[in-house]
Order: structure tokens, then C-alpha cells, then sequence
């Protein structure tokens, strides 16, 4: 006769994790890993950061010498322009012929 056997309880499987899931701990090695790439991730982000700053201080500067330089150039063209007023006001005094006034002012360039 074929008995069954009832009363035997069904073996309990414990629950199998998935092998892409986080250990509970790390390793010594798997910190130090960990961490060294933490760092060089903060690293690069801090470079990237410091050449775009980098790069917007080039650009304020090369503005600023373009202004800069332009005023230089006014300011230069207005000394010119006074300093040939003057010479034309002192050859007046001198009372200088027209010719001379001309070939003077021209000289003056």
C-alpha cells in the first residue's frame, strides 16, 4: 500500500536574492575603490567648473581691452586734433603766410 506521508512538513526555501543587488557591506578594497572614485568625479567637476570660470574671465578681459583700447584711441585722436589747433592758433600769432600755415599743418600729420 502507498502511504502518504501527511504530517512531514514541506521543506521552507529561504528567499534567493538577485545577484545585481548591493552586498550588505563593502569590502576594505570596494571602499577605498568607492571613495577613489568619488574623488575623481569631484575632481573633473572642479576642473570643468575652474575652466569655465577660466573662460569667462577671458572673456571679460578681452571686452574690457577692447573698450580699453578704443578709448586709448580716442583719446589719442583728441590729443592730435588739440595739438594741431594749437599749432594752427601759433602760426596765426606768427602771422605765417597760407602757404606756410598749409605745408606747417601738413607736417603736423
Amino acid at each position: 500500500m502507498l502511504t502518504t506521508n501527511a504530517n512531514v512538513p514541506l521543506p521552507v526555501k529561504e528567499p534567493v536574492q538577485p545577484r545585481d543587488s548591493k552586498p550588505s557591506h563593502y569590502s576594505a578594497h570596494e571602499t577605498r575603490m568607492s571613495l577613489a572614485q568619488a574623488f575623481a568625479h569631484n575632481a573633473e567637476t572642479k576642473i570643468e567648473f575652474l575652466e569655465a570660470i577660466l573662460e569667462e574671465e577671458k572673456r571679460q578681459w578681452n571686452e574690457n581691452h577692447a573698450i580699453l583700447k578704443l578709448q586709448m584711441l580716442d583719446d589719442l585722436q583728441e590729443r592730435r586734433t588739440a595739438r594741431k589747433q594749437e599749432l594752427l592758433i601759433e602760426l596765426i600769432r606768427q602771422q605765417k603766410r597760407p602757404e606756410e600755415i598749409t605745408m606747417f599743418m601738413k607736417l603736423a600729420e
